[in-house]
């Protein structure tokens, strides 16, 4: 087999394997039939009692996860209202004393007039 026959029986070996060798494309199949029989063994196996009692076992567990999740969200949803419900009132209050400093400021001013006024000899209001 020298040059071109060579070509030519690679180039036959390739046909229909899509660009695998014969043996490579034969392997491939083997392993494809393996999997699907495998693959068909368990679907079987999934209509046994046995089998569909584990799955629902498996989706049971599951479900307790998401409802330990989120009840650990719920309980951090409330932790944090209720961390906010602590710092709103001192916010408020903070609030309060500044008021009450700009209301006293306000009253000061007003009164040092009248201060100024009956020192001037006239007659508050």
């Amino acid at each position: 087999m020298v040059g071109r026959a060579k070509a030519r029986a690679r180039t036959r070996a390739r046909a229909g394997t899509k660009g695998r060798t014969r043996a490579r494309a034969r392997a491939r199949a083997r392993a494809r039939a393996g999997t699907r029989a495998r693959a068909r063994a368990r679907a079987r196996a999934r209509t046994k009692p046995k089998a569909r009692a584990r799955v629902r076992a498996r989706a049971r567990v599951r479900a307790r996860a998401r409802a330990k999740a989120k009840a650990r969200a719920k309980a951090k949803a409330r932790a944090k209202a209720k961390a906010r419900a602590r710092v709103r009132p001192r916010v408020r209050a903070r609030a309060r004393t500044r008021a009450r400093g700009r209301l006293a400021g306000r009253v000061a001013e007003w009164q040092s007039g009248r201060v100024a006024e009956w020192q001037s000899g006239r007659v508050a209001e």
